[in-house]
């Protein structure tokens, strides 16, 4: 048990988290607040008890050093101390001075940072001041630009106005001649219809009878038409070359007395039909073949000017398979030419069709190798191939794809590889023109060391029952006159091949037949006509270099 001293109670040692006991001359209080502000008190106490007796110790110590006396010292002694004085003194000194210098160097430092401060905000001023003025300028730049297509736009909104006024009112005048036509085609029709022949009695036909007109009269009112008619068109005709001109290459003739117009192509397109072919190229529905088919239709029509009979013609001749069934219900008129060539580009032609077309080329071939330059021939066209696509299809997005480039660069061998990163390090923008170019320059070193791609025969012709290509083999003689017939068997001159002594065939000798080969060691020598195959050359040779005793047997004929 333990009693606190603040509030004269006991407590357990182990419920207030002591081991033992405190020894009795040192108080201990509990957790209460009012024995914890007696405990603080206490220790307040102490610590001024135990300060003011260090205090008192201290002052009787120097109290009694004071009143002892100094011991003499000698002359060495006392020079020693001054000598110890003077250098306290000195280095006193010096400590002052390299202050001073340490002080004068930091406000020189400070002076020269604000300095360099003040110049770098003068010259970030300067700098906004000039982007800002720039910024300005661009600005107005733009302005007085949308200013200027505003204008300019206006203008063409004025100029189509006046360009629609003016054909309609050619339409309406083209309306009023048609319309003239057709009273003077009815004039004729009832004119026509009222004077018929009638038979006489004896079956003989009597003069015609005019009822309404006479044909005098007729002839009359068909000259004053086409008076007033070539009068109108004197008058429009004027207006017309101004403001249409020429259309499609084609010229405008003189109007016909009902008033209808006929076109037709040039002199300068009629000699180009003599030297240019009428002919489209094939088109059967692939992306890849639009280009080339779509360009040749519209430069063939530019220098030819053909009608849009002539185009549908030329369009049934042209047009195979899937692009042939698209618009097979339109290649009727030759007014839906232009329908046709707009549902051809809408399904085949469109960028995106032609882009991965040409994608999907370059991603199937094969990868070029470091140890034949032919194949970076293929690789490099169909580079290029697509670089001008893109280019003339103005998807610039796609030129600066990483990945289509990152792609194209993972087909080159190591090497190149290498010679690709640094040559893009030379570049400030790298896009897949720079990879074509530099493709470019190694196609043509390819093309000037003289490569030619490698010629692959048949694998069917030279593989045999295996499977395995065999190089083929040709038939000669050597310093042999004798002619080889179309079927293979040597001239009558020559002396015809004796047969293998095991199979009797002619094909092979005894030393490549099958079927000796398969027989047991023992039983090759029971073959019939052994003893007359085996040439005595190679019975010398083989029973000479055997040991005495050997079996004969045994001797292997392989």
């Amino acid at each position: 048990m333990i009693a606190c001293d603040g509030c004269d109670r006991w407590f357990h040692i182990r419920c207030v988290g002591l081991t033992t006991a405190p020894k009795k001359d040192k108080k201990w209080f509990c957790k209460e607040a009012t024995c914890q502000a007696v405990f603080l008190e206490y220790q307040k106490q102490k610590k001024a008890s135990r300060t003011k007796k260090i205090a008192e110790e201290f002052d009787r110590l120097s109290q009694k050093s004071s009143d002892r006396q100094p011991p003499a010292l000698s002359p060495a002694v006392e020079e020693k101390l001054k000598a110890m004085e003077a250098e306290k003194k000195r280095l006193e000194e010096e400590m002052d001075a390299e202050l001073l210098l340490r002080e004068k160097e930091m406000e020189m430092k400070n002076a020269l940072k604000a300095r360099r401060m003040r110049m770098e905000r003068e010259l970030r001023e300067k700098e906004l001041e000039k982007d800002r003025l720039l910024r300005e300028k661009k600005i107005e730049e733009k302005e007085i630009q949308l200013q200027k297509e505003l204008q300019e736009k206006e203008d063409h909104l004025i100029r189509m106005k006046e360009m629609e006024k003016a054909y309609r009112e050619r339409m309406s005048a083209v309306d009023k001649q048609l319309h003239k036509a057709e009273i003077v085609e009815c004039k004729k029709k009832d004119v026509t219809e009222s004077v018929r022949p009638q038979e006489g009695p004896s079956g003989m036909s009597k003069p015609p009878v005019v009822s309404k007109l006479t044909e005098a009269n007729l002839k009359l009112l068909t000259e004053r038409e086409e008076d007033v008619s070539e009068e109108e068109e004197s008058s429009d005709s004027s207006d017309e070359e101004s403001s249409l001109g020429k259309e499609d290459g084609t010229e405008i003739t003189s109007a016909s007395q009902t008033g209808q117009r006929r076109t037709g192509p040039s002199k300068a397109q009629l000699s180009a039909r003599s030297g240019l072919t009428r002919k489209l190229p094939a088109f059967s529905g692939k992306p890849e073949e639009w280009p080339l088919f779509f360009g040749a239709y519209q430069a063939s029509n530019e220098a030819c000017g053909y009608t849009e009979v002539e185009n549908l013609v030329r369009l049934q001749d042209s047009l195979k398979g899937a692009a042939l069934e698209a618009v097979r219900g339109q290649l009727l008129l030759p007014k839906s030419v232009p329908r046709v060539i707009a549902k051809l580009r809408q399904l085949y032609g469109r960028p995106e069709q032609l882009l991965q077309s040409h994608l999907d080329k370059v991603r199937k071939l094969e990868s070029p190798r470091a140890d034949k330059l032919a194949t970076f021939i293929p690789f490099g066209n169909a580079v290029e191939q697509l670089c001008e696509h893109l280019e003339a299809a103005e998807l610039t997005l796609h030129l600066v794809n990483p990945i289509l480039i990152q792609d194209l660069v993972s087909k080159l061998p190591d090497g190149e590889k290498r010679q690709w990163v640094q040559y893009k390090k030379k570049k400030k923008v790298v896009t897949l023109r720079t990879f074509t170019d530099f493709v470019a320059g190694i196609v043509s070193d390819a093309c000037e060391a003289n490569v030619s791609f490698d010629y692959k025969p048949d694998a069917r012709s030279t593989a045999g029952a295996s499977g395995r290509s065999k190089p083929a083999k040709e038939k000669g003689a050597l310093y042999s006159h004798s002619e080889v017939s179309r079927s293979g068997s040597i001239a009558p001159e020559r002396r015809k091949q004796k047969p293998c002594r095991v199979c009797q065939r002619e094909d092979h000798r005894l030393r490549f037949c099958q079927d000796f080969r398969d027989l047991p060691y023992a039983d090759r020598m029971n073959a019939p006509n052994l003893k007359t195959a085996l040439s005595a050359v190679i019975i010398e040779t083989n029973v000479a270099q055997l040991p005495f005793g050997h079996d004969f047997h045994s001797i292997c004929v392989r």
